[in-house]
């Protein structure tokens, strides 16, 4: 027999008690261990409760309770179980029960009647129960793993098989994955998306060599003799603790005497202001080990000298990047992005700097209404230097709802009327601090086309414009548009290489166009050429082009110009070509800069006309004309900002496996030190806690169905993963008893 709990129905605000001096409810084992009831053949529809199974509707179940009313005044309690156990309207309530072990179980039912027995105060309640599968309230077990490989055993109480939810939080760094990251947002101020174009994380560059040697964090080599180039145990005192970082248990440091420099990590380290590190690897990120006297300073380093083991993440899945110039003052970190358009509005109410914050007000404007309606329904929004994670809009009220403030690492502010808010597509982070990584094998078919030592956001350098496979990022597409012959003649033709010659990547913006011999005699040609490229975010200025024109007769094709579109329909001049002066050699023009306005997003060279009949030296007649570079300027760049450091950052890399079943997942996700990610094998989300949705964070076999299941019963739990000292799992299990 079950002892009933309380009953609550769709409308109530509470249970109502139904176990206390007034009541005493029960399920006898006969009410609640029914057989299905009978399947009817019917016209395909749900009905109100019942399932649908193959066209066929099956019939509530039933169950029923026996209230023993042990209140002096019966009739009260009785017209108050009446009130708290109406129908609702056919409306689901929640029924609460505990077994014999004392484990509390639920079940959605609806109340059908309240009936009278022999007795006077004892009544039945039978109720419609659409699936007869009771819930046990959800069980947390915790498990604190502390080594690779280690098991736990999760019991299943019910008989169904169940899908949990785990909650893993580490709680100790380990000597292997990423130490440290930043977040990084990019804002887009165009109203245009950008598809597979190249970026400079760093916004303009950054001076790298602070991340390879912080000169506020350091110990000094304590030993009368000072160190070989080959200990691996190193003594030191003089420990600082600077901001923003310390000298951790595991890390990295820069040693430099002023004539030699050595980069080391090691695995350990003793004492507080003075001890030993241990387990010291000498010479890593392209440095040479050297000998080094007693007080020279170890640097503290947040990745290594050649930024080697610096990554980019978007959405959780590791991007190419192209660093340019590590160690310096003016590094480059390139990817090849793709953001949408960028969306903004403006705040509407004050936000202070303190306390929690559950709705964010947006300032009553047209472009705000348009502006709200093209956000997701959850997602990041930024303003200022804080982070907000909102989880619904009202587009009506002007209103985003937010469970967590100063998410990603960020500060609370206090924020003023009419300050932006910028929505954040993509979860971007920027990764290092781990030692034993190796430089990342980029795949050069998509890097950026562009001059990536001169080129930032704002000024696109080309001294490269495409290649054949015409995949790589920012490419000049080149095209021959129309001729008065076949194609493989090549009376009109376009080339990469210098003076008509071919290369790949293509190192000119070639173009040519010659007379034919056919028939018996020499004929013109008249052909359309051109280099095409597509700028998102605008191009404001060319600042500079330069190129060169070559003839052989005194033919010149009428249209040699740079040419503007806002719609890649309508084409408008920006600089002409005029006719080389003498035929027989090549020229070399350095032109611009041209002012090209506002919205327009393409640009185009072209070589457009007829090149007369004739021959010179055995060949055509020939006109050729070629941009050894160009440059220009974005309207509106992308504004990617590298955000302060996040200290004690941890690299999930773990595989989960439930021996009992044979089904495993595997996580690999760079988060915060404490911080709590969560897999919901039931709605199949990995979700970083008060962030965004990662589901590419997690892999599950093409051959499992579900993420993980729990079978009736014990179900033995295995983790693998290397290096690991303190992750806390806890997991979440609602058990199922079908009867």
């Amino acid at each position: 027999m079950w002892r009933v709990q309380s009953y609550q129905s769709a409308s109530a605000a509470t249970a109502f008690d139904l176990n206390n001096g007034d009541y005493y409810a029960y399920i006898e084992d006969k009410d609640r261990l029914q057989l299905m009831p009978t399947i009817k053949p019917v016209a395909i529809s749900r009905g109100k409760y019942p399932p649908t199974i193959v066209g066929k509707v099956r019939e509530m179940d039933k169950t029923k309770i026996t209230i023993r009313i042990r209140a002096a005044d019966w009739r009260t309690a009785l017209k108050n179980l009446s009130a708290a156990c109406a129908n609702d309207e056919d409306e689901l309530g929640t029924l609460t029960v505990t077994d014999e072990n004392g484990a509390e179980w639920t079940i959605q039912a609806n109340v059908e009647n309240i009936l009278r027995t022999g007795y006077q105060n004892v009544y039945e309640m039978p109720l419609n129960v659409p699936d007869l599968i009771w819930r046990k309230i959800a069980t947390e077990d915790e498990w604190l793993i502390t080594a690779s490989e280690q098991t736990v055993v999760i019991n299943n109480t019910g008989n169904r098989v169940i899908r949990p939810t785990f909650q893993f939080e580490a709680t100790s760094i380990k000597a292997d994955g990423f130490l440290y990251r930043h977040w990084l947002p990019i804002k887009n101020p165009s109203v245009n998306g950008y598809n597979y174009k190249s970026v400079d994380l760093t916004n303009g560059g950054v001076d790298s060599r602070d991340w390879v040697k912080d000169l506020s964090n350091y110990v000094q080599i304590n030993n009368v003799g000072g160190i070989n180039n080959s200990q691996t145990t190193i003594p030191y005192d003089t420990k600082t603790e600077g901001t923003p970082g310390s000298i951790g248990t595991y890390g990295m440091g820069y040693i430099s005497d002023g004539v030699n420099v050595e980069q080391i990590c090691w695995t350990d380290r003793t004492g507080t202001t003075s001890g030993n590190l241990t387990g010291v690897t000498r010479g890593i990120g392209t440095t040479s080990p050297h000998a080094f006297a007693d007080n020279v300073k170890i640097y503290l380093s947040y990745c290594k000298a050649d930024l080697s083991d610096v990554r980019y993440y978007r959405n959780g899945l590791e991007q190419n990047i192209w660093i340019d110039a590590p160690n310096t003052a003016s590094t480059k970190i390139w990817v090849v992005a793709t953001e949408p358009a960028g969306i903004t509005m403006t705040l509407g109410s004050a936000i202070g700097s303190g306390g929690t914050l559950t709705e964010i007000a947006i300032a009553n404007t047209i472009a705000n209404r348009t502006a709200i309606d093209l956000l997701p329904d959850s997602g990041v929004v930024r303003i200022n230097d804080e982070a907000f994670h909102f989880t619904d809009k009202d587009p009506i009220r002007l209103l985003l709802s937010t469970d967590n403030r100063s998410i990603n690492e960020t500060s609370p502010a206090a924020h003023a009327v009419g300050d932006t808010i910028y929505f954040v597509p993509n979860d971007g982070w920027l990764y290092m601090g781990n030692p034993f990584l190796e430089a990342q094998d980029t795949n050069d078919r998509r890097e950026p086309m562009l001059d990536k030592t001169s080129s930032n956001n704002l000024t696109r350098v080309f001294t490269s414009f495409g290649d054949s496979t015409g995949v790589r990022a920012d490419s000049w597409t080149p095209d021959v548009e129309s001729s008065l012959f076949a194609e493989s003649l090549k009376a009109s033709s376009f080339y990469g290489g210098n003076h008509t010659a071919n290369a790949d990547p293509y190192t000119e913006m070639g173009m040519k166009l010659q007379s034919i011999y056919s028939g018996g005699t020499w004929k013109s040609e008249t052909g359309r050429i051109t280099w095409k490229f597509y700028e998102p975010g605008g191009i404001a200025s060319v600042t500079q082009w330069i190129y060169e024109r070559y003839k052989t007769s005194s033919s010149w094709p009428a249209y040699v110009r740079l040419m503007k579109s806002k719609d890649n329909k309508t084409w408008e001049d920006v600089a002409t070509v005029v006719t080389p002066t003498a035929a027989g050699a090549w020229g070399s023009t350095t032109a611009g800069p041209y002012t090209i306005g506002t919205d327009y997003l393409y640009l185009m060279v072209i070589m457009w006309g007829t090149q007369s009949a004739g021959q010179t030296g055995g060949v055509g007649y020939q006109a050729a004309f070629e941009v050894n570079s160009l440059t220009y300027t974005v309207e509106n760049p992308l504004e990617p900002e590298i955000m302060p450091r996040s200290l004690n950052s941890y690299e999930h890399n773990f595989r989960l496996l439930n021996q009992t079943t044979g089904e495993y997942f595997k996580v690999v996700y760079t988060g915060k030190l404490n911080g709590v990610i969560e897999v919901d094998c039931e709605a199949k989300t990995f979700t970083a806690l008060g962030g965004k949705l990662q589901r590419s964070a997690i892999f599950v076999p093409n051959t499992q169905k579900d993420w993980m299941t729990f079978a009736s019963g014990n179900n033995t739990l295995k983790l693998f993963e290397t290096g690991v000292t303190g992750l806390t799992a806890t997991v979440i299990h609602e058990d199922m008893l079908a009867v």
